[in-house]
């Protein structure tokens, strides 16, 4: 026998603790695998041995890798080429693009057509019911029809793809392509025909697009060269027509009218001159002036004449009317001959300003006539105007299609000449080598491999085993998967002793099962800090986990502590704890209820401890809620009041009712679950019944512990300790 002190491991530093107690407990794992050791050892076995199997009896391959490398760096015959294809862009996708093209089956169809390798066993399954591999197969018939044939070589374009393995390697441009093969040969000749029908595809790809781009022109140049000419000869025709004629980059209407108005402006500034003499001249005239100074008249030769005539017959007047005096008839014919100048002046005069009227006249009618032109010549450019918006729409449609012409004619004559120029986006960096040694098996590899993946298998296998089990074996079990305390263990006696426990227990009271119930005493008492608990259910989720007998051991081991302490029996369909004490007794906890027998004729005193039992009698009648009447309420009160401690044995919370009736009037419940049997989804249902109605569920304790075996599980309970406690108890 081993002692159940939930003892605290040694104190370990920080950082040993974080990683021994961490996300992952390498102690619990450790206990684990322990516990497990023998399915761990078989998994790992198997799994090894599958691999050594595999690396002794596997058939060798080869592999075989060429190297390509995209080429970003572009190679024009002239400056202006154009290709129809273009190149590959410098992108990291058009690379990724570009190894999904290697891994396609219409690229592994051309490797299969150029090596015909629907006549090599080793890729046309269908061929192997006639013989062995051969490195590029064997003449055979045919097959009879075209479905067939196409889904023969279906087949072994998808046995060649499940060969071939193509990766860009790193970021860089260059793709391998791996091909293996059962020969070295065949290996190297399908990587490097691989990498040359990817080549060949495109320049195929190209060739094909540019035949089709100068169909394609050549077609539609036909078409353009008649569009060309039709409105070319629209936009001379409708020019014709409509008298566009053009000069000197204008049309002939733009310039009349600008020479009109450049007229126009001419004869106003002429017409405003004249007519500004003419009203000068009138008014002069109109203000008593005889008109003489006027410009006209100063520069008239005629009247630069008279006036000199004038002088001159003036002056003779003066002469003569000094001589003879004024009344002389000389001096009056000298008088007479001034008045007649005079007057011959005055008409010149009149002459010059009807001269000026009749310029005036002339200027005006020849600024209406200037006037009347302009108007016609502008009518005339308006309809011009808007003829030219038709023109100009057929002038654009005309160097439109012109302008379209031109164009596809000049990319007819490139894609012409490229055919002979056409280069491919890639290029074959590494030829693939017939290799030397067979890729599969590795034997050092796959023996790694096994021990690998065996201690993997053996891992994934025993934390399965562990997940699905769902039993609680340990403290830490409890309060991980039940989240309530764990406040005791109670170890097995079996093996220790053949003695009854409860016997056993006052018989060796330094033993490790004596010790775990005063732990377990001790436990309650600090259970409830709020109120102490002195009135105690005992039960457990299913029958057989050692309620009765828990108990009655720890009746007696709180009673041999010196506190007054009273067990009462209340499982009426076992009804054990009276034949633990070998009596049988006359009244029991049914008659004190029914008021047939007094408290004191029913308690039954147990000598070894001093504990006092209320049992049930051997009687099977039964009345019905019996621990749900006032009666049974108030002797629970009235042992409370005369006890230090009441234990009440009671029946399994999830198979019997009467339980649960019973947690309502004690302090609190103690929950026993049996130690690697019972199923934490039970003791949880067991758990939840409890506090449905109001219960209180102090802690669970685990009996029928095998601390030896708990070892085991983990360094969480007493039992990791078991070997440096194992002789300081003494068990007999």
């Amino acid at each position: 026998m081993a002692m159940t002190l939930p003892l605290q491991p040694p104190a370990t530093p920080a950082w040993a603790a974080a990683l021994v107690r961490g996300p992952v407990d390498l102690r619990r794992l450790w206990a684990t695998l322990r516990r497990y050791r023998v399915v761990f050892a078989l998994v790992f076995l198997l799994v090894f041995l599958a691999a050594l199997l595999h690396a002794t009896t596997a058939t060798p391959v080869y592999t075989a890798t060429s190297s390509v490398m995209i080429d970003d760096r572009h190679h024009n015959v002239t400056p202006d080429q154009q290709q129809v294809l273009s190149d590959l862009p410098d992108a990291t996708g058009v690379v990724d693009t570009e190894v999904e093209i290697m891994r396609s089956r219409a690229l592994a169809g051309r490797v299969v057509d150029a090596l015909n390798l629907t006549a090599d066993p080793e890729f046309n399954h269908a061929l192997r019911r006639g013989g062995g591999f051969s490195p590029f197969g064997h003449a055979r018939p045919p097959p009879a029809g075209e479905d067939e044939r196409r889904r023969e070589r279906d087949a072994t374009i998808d046995a060649l793809i499940k060969r071939i393995q193509v990766d860009r390697r790193g970021l860089t441009y260059v793709i391998n392509i791996a091909v293996t093969s059962v020969s070295p040969a065949k290996s190297a000749l399908l990587a490097n025909t691989m990498a040359d029908r990817y080549l060949t595809a495109q320049l195929d790809a190209k060739f094909e697009a540019t035949q089709r781009a100068n169909r394609w022109l050549q077609g539609r140049l036909g078409a353009l060269r008649s569009d060309v000419t039709n409105a070319e000869q629209s936009v001379a025709s409708y020019q014709s027509s409509k008298g566009l004629l053009q000069a000197t980059g204008s049309n002939l209407s733009e310039q009349r009218v600008a020479q009109l108005q450049a007229s126009e402006s001419s004869a106003s500034a002429d017409l405003a001159e004249k007519q500004a003499r003419l009203n000068t001249a009138r008014q002069q005239i109109a203000g008593g002036g005889t008109g003489q100074d006027l410009g006209e008249a100063l520069n008239s030769e005629v009247i630069k004449t008279l006036r000199g005539k004038l002088s001159d017959a003036i002056h003779q007047q003066q002469l003569l009317s000094a001589k003879y005096g004024p009344r002389h008839p000389d001096v009056i014919a000298q008088e007479n001959t001034q008045h007649q100048i005079e007057t011959d002046i005055q008409a010149e005069v009149n002459r010059i300003v009807g001269s000026l009227q009749a310029d005036v006249n002339a200027s005006s009618q020849r600024l209406a006539a200037i006037r009347a032109d302009l108007g016609q010549a502008q009518g005339t450019l308006a309809s011009s105007k808007s003829a030219e918006v038709g023109m100009n729409s057929l002038q654009m449609n005309a160097d439109a299609q012109s302008a379209v012409y031109k164009s596809l004619l000049d990319r007819f004559q490139q894609t012409s000449v490229q055919d002979g120029s056409l280069q491919s986006d890639a290029q074959v960096v590494s030829p693939a080598q017939i290799p030397l040694k067979p890729s599969s098996p590795n034997k050092k590899l796959d023996i790694a491999l096994g021990v690998v993946f065996g201690l993997l298998g053996g891992l994934v296998a025993v934390v399965g085993m562990e997940m699905w089990s769902g039993e609680v074996r340990t403290s830490d079990d409890v309060e991980k998967m039940l989240n309530v305390p764990a406040i005791g263990s109670v170890p097995t006696t079996k093996g220790a002793t053949n003695q009854p426990p409860a016997q056993y227990l006052v018989d060796t009271p330094l033993s490790a099962f004596a010790e775990s119930f005063r732990q377990l005493r001790a436990a309650l008492r600090r259970a409830d800090l709020d109120s102490p608990v002195k009135t105690l259910a005992v039960t457990s989720a299913l029958p057989g986990e050692g309620k009765s007998t828990t108990s009655m051991c720890l009746a007696r081991s709180i009673a041999l502590g010196g506190q007054k302490t009273i067990a009462v029996d209340c499982d009426l369909r076992r009804r054990t704890l009276h034949t633990m004490l070998a009596i049988k007794p006359a009244v029991g906890l049914l008659e004190v209820l029914a008021g047939a027998a007094s408290l004191q004729d029913a308690i039954i005193v147990d000598e070894p401890s001093g504990c006092h039992i209320l049992p049930l009698t051997a009687s099977k009648f039964t009345p019905r809620d019996v621990f749900g009447t006032q009666a049974f309420a108030k002797l629970v009160a009235q042992l409370k009041a005369d006890y230090d401690f009441v234990i009440l044995d009671c029946a399994p919370v999830l198979a019997v009712a009467d339980t649960r009736t019973i947690t309502e009037v004690v302090d609190g419940v103690l929950l026993l679950v049996q130690w690697q049997k019972t199923a934490a989804r039970a003791v949880k249902y067991a758990i939840t019944a409890v506090e449905s109605v109001g219960g209180k569920v102090l802690g669970v304790a685990l009996t029928k512990v095998n601390l030896k075996a708990q070892a085991a599980y983990g360094y969480g309970d007493s039992g990791y300790y078991f070997r440096s406690y194992a002789n300081y108890y003494v068990e007999q």
